[in-house]
């Protein structure tokens, strides 16, 4: 994804409803905070920004955080409840995560798991390995860096 396409405060993205095929996609994030070992599972989700011609778009949902009682797809507005993690701060590779702020891992947890194999090809294909590699290599070489905020 380049930085003109992703994602930005007040977008409109569409998200899928919660269905079994999801169910794939729902990996745990471990990550360490203030000392103690936390994680939590995500879902990956493929979703669409409206408002940059239906851009696709890989967004991580805490796993109790997804509705499953919706039918078809919801649209939301991009804004402060949704954190985002990117390679560089022009904004390429902008992916977006949706769940308790209090939960705070480093971005690169999230890339990760598109390095490791454990999502789903369409994911792949808007992050190259290759590209989520580079990124990863630049968020864990100062720590980590925190997910950012709309």
């Amino acid at each position: 994804m380049s930085a003109a396409t992703a994602p930005a405060a007040g977008d409109i993205i569409r998200i899928p409803a919660h269905t079994a095929e999801c169910e794939k996609d729902n990996r745990r994030i471990a990550w360490k905070q203030t000392m103690m070992e936390r994680s939590e599972m995500y879902y990956t989700v493929h979703a669409t920004n409206i408002s940059k011609n239906n851009t696709d778009v890989i967004l991580f949902v805490q796993g109790n955080w997804y509705n499953s009682g919706a039918n078809g797809s919801y649209e939301i507005k991009l804004d402060a409840k949704f954190q985002y993690g990117q390679k560089n701060k022009e904004g390429e590779n902008r992916f977006l995560v949706y769940h308790n702020k209090a939960n705070k891992p480093y971005q690169h947890r999230f890339m990760a798991t598109l390095i490791q194999g454990q999502v789903a090809e369409w994911a792949k294909k808007l992050i190259p390995v290759a590209q989520a590699q580079d990124g990863l290599a630049l968020m864990t070489s100062i720590f980590g860096d925190y997910l950012h905020t709309y």
